[in-house]
């Protein structure tokens, strides 16, 4: 699942991949895009209003200009 929080974008192949396939990403404005892993057989839809908590041991983190795994 994609979604948007509250903080600049950031411009990877990554995230122009997600604005490619989810037309409601590409007007953004000063927002960056997040992944989240949820159960597939979850009863969460497009449009719902959800609460996510972050994991931090499953936390991925790359280097901007590389795209190198940050560990």
């Amino acid at each position: 699942m994609h979604f948007t929080v509250d903080a600049p974008a950031v411009d990877t192949e990554d995230t122009r991949a997600a604005k490619d396939l989810d037309e409601d990403l590409v007007a953004l404005d000063n927002r960056t895009i997040c992944i989240a892993s949820l159960e597939p057989r979850g009863r969460v839809r497009r449009g719902d209003n959800i609460e996510l908590a972050v994991d931090t041991e499953r936390l991925h983190l790359f280097e901007i200009a590389t795209g190198e795994v940050i560990n």
